[in-house]
């Protein structure tokens, strides 16, 4: 069987909400080998009242340096031996099949990617508990550099994709705060630009997913990055009218460029 990780960012206004998480992990039909979460901004006794008895191995680092998102995915995922590495974030809760769901989709596909969807407010699924579901998964494999097959009713969510621990730990998210709220989408694109790379999409809400902002907007001395003046010139630059006008140009440039490229721009 096929040993499943969680890889998950946090930092200190996101503590109080850990606990419904970890509940929801270990309400799991198929519990995790491992859960990483990676905790900036804190200090021990800030999380020691989550270390407790759970069903599966927990460890939560901590660090009083900011960092963002895209860092403490890398450090969480780093952590982990699991062949598989799934990114979840703090403040979202999991479906109880979604690691049995997951685990067996790569297992019968090969793949080195899947996503699913989420569910977001408003709604009705969103505010009711999940339901149980029953195979078969509605699984595809993807045609070559596609997330998900047209007509799908979820969309991905790029920041609960599970990968292979090579991928995780070689490739990992793009740190710089240039990329910062898309880091885990472009981690998804430079991942698929990669030869030999496959990825399937299932179509089901997996996760109660909410949008919680920019960490690198967080107020100061809530232990994540305040933009430099660089970036917030950088990002006023980006939404004047005419930068607007070439942003898609822009992009589907960089995402043209080659794999070894990218990501060594990107370190």
């Amino acid at each position: 069987m096929v040993t499943v990780g969680l890889a998950v960012p946090c930092y200190g206004p996101h503590i109080a909400k850990l606990l419904p998480l970890l509940q929801s992990i270990e309400a799991q039909t198929r519990q995790p080998d491992h859960v990483v979460i990676s905790c900036s901004g804190a200090r021990y006794d800030d999380i020691a009242h989550l270390i407790g008895d759970w069903p599966f191995r927990l460890d939560i680092h901590t660090s009083a340096q900011r960092r963002n998102a895209a860092q403490n995915r890398n450090l969480a995922a780093r952590a982990l031996t699991t062949e598989l590495v799934s990114y979840v974030d703090a403040d979202d809760t999991m479906h109880p099949q979604r690691l049995e769901i997951l685990a067996q989709v790569f297992e019968a596909t090969g793949v080195n990617i899947v996503l699913h969807g989420s569910l977001s407010p408003p709604g009705d699924e969103y505010a009711s508990p999940f339901h149980q579901l029953y195979p078969p998964w509605p699984a595809t494999v993807n045609a070559p550099g596609a997330k998900h097959p047209a007509g799908s009713r979820f969309a991905p969510v790029h920041g609960h994709a599970t990968v292979t621990r090579d991928l995780a730990q070689s490739v990992g998210q793009p740190e710089n705060l240039s990329f910062e709220r898309r880091e885990d989408s472009e981690f998804i694109d430079m991942l698929l630009t990669k030869p030999g790379v496959r990825s399937a999409f299932v179509d089901l809400g997996l996760t109660k997913y909410v949008s919680s902002g920019a960490w690198a907007d967080a107020p100061s001395g809530s232990g994540e990055y305040t933009l430099s003046p660089a970036a917030t010139a950088a990002r006023t630059i980006m939404n004047l009218p005419l930068a607007r006008a070439f942003k898609a140009p822009v992009q589907a440039f960089w995402r043209g460029l080659p794999f070894s490229i990218r990501q060594r721009w990107l370190k």
